[in-house]
């Protein structure tokens, strides 16, 4: 049996968003953990485990903490297989299993952009099984312990530490949509036609009318 958790990292102000998106997140067939500031005074549905950790931080150290942490946390409850996601996206299918190594995601280059270290943008969702995961939670930590943490953005903290632990990341268009905010004509088309082609997950749904636009 592959034992199976979606994580949804949430901030603070998106109690709205949790109770808008959480039954797309049922959709997904797995446990659902929440991750969350302990300022956030955000609450998970009941009957759904919420996990807070830290303050809240958008962006920065707080915030990659609470990442290394929450992931290597869920990593130590023995599950086969874990996506990781923020709480703007929706699940529309159940989660397949994970490949026993690497991150299947949505890649975008950084393009040599001097900025960052990382070669990549690993746009969420992330799908990875526990035994990655364990190894993820760990490296971030040790990144954040070093203060290397790419100006605290998720994506690019994600792909170095990936690069890192020589950990493959698979550009997976056919699992997942992704972009900050889905709300441009042509994110819309794009979303619905990865919908239509079998992506289980979407990410950069800040409103119900954006869900809205995509599901059509």
């Amino acid at each position: 049996m592959n034992r199976k958790a979606l994580v949804v990292f949430t901030y603070a102000g998106q109690q709205e968003m949790v109770n808008r998106h959480h039954a797309y997140f049922e959709r997904g067939g797995s446990d659902i953990i929440y991750i969350y500031p302990k300022d956030a005074t955000l609450l998970a549905p009941k009957g759904v485990t919420g996990i807070a950790i830290g303050k809240s931080e958008h962006y920065g150290s707080e915030l990659m903490q609470r990442m290394g942490i929450g992931i290597g946390l869920v990593a130590a409850m023995n599950y086969d297989t874990i996506a990781v996601v923020e709480g703007d996206s929706i699940v529309l299918r159940p989660i397949p299993d994970a490949q026993p190594s690497g991150i299947d995601c949505f890649l975008y280059d950084t393009n040599g952009d001097p900025q960052w270290k990382a070669k990549h943008y690993v746009h969420w969702p992330w799908l990875m099984s526990g035994a990655t995961a364990y190894l993820v939670g760990r490296g971030l930590q040790a990144m954040v312990e070093a203060g290397d943490i790419e100006r605290g953005f998720p994506d690019r903290m994600l792909g170095l530490c990936a690069e890192r632990l020589d950990i493959e990341l698979r550009h997976r268009p056919d699992l997942t949509y992704s972009r900050n905010r889905v709300d441009a004509p042509e994110y819309i088309q794009q979303a619905r036609t990865a919908i239509a082609s079998g992506a289980v997950f979407v990410h950069g749904l800040k409103t119900q009318l954006d869900i809205d636009a995509i599901l059509k």
